[in-house]
């Protein structure tokens, strides 16, 4: 999946704007989209607020694309490694609305289950 749009300056130009659509519609379709929100991935949010598909779009034209997520994890993209030689548990939950919307502790939290998922063996 072609992900050069991400650092593309001009947030109108015709590469960004497909990048956007393009993103939109993998989360929907590989996401957790039970409550029709996915977590925002622009440069403000940067994957600790959940938001609206539209507001997701919005934002990324407005603010841009986080440049360090590059592997979707949180949008439905699998979490493999392929330069392991060993198995590793891939499964990383992220929580529902209900558990803590707005991530209040800075997103902290949600990077330490990731990473304690992502260090065991």
């Amino acid at each position: 999946m072609d992900k050069s749009w991400i650092e593309e300056r001009d947030r109108f130009s015709s590469k960004y704007i497909a990048g956007v659509e393009s993103f939109i519609n993998f989360s929907r379709e590989n996401g957790n989209t039970s409550d029709n929100k996915i977590l925002c991935p622009c440069n403000n949010c940067r994957n600790t607020k959940k938001k609206s598909f539209i507001e997701v779009k919005r934002d990324l034209h407005l603010n841009g694309f986080y440049l360090y997520y590059r592997k979707w994890i949180f949008h439905g993209e699998p979490n493999v490694s392929h330069h392991s030689s060993f198995n590793r548990s891939t499964h990383t939950s992220v929580p529902s609305q209900n558990e803590n919307p707005d991530f209040g502790d800075g997103g902290m939290a949600l990077i330490l289950t990731y990473l304690m998922n992502y260090l065991k063996c």
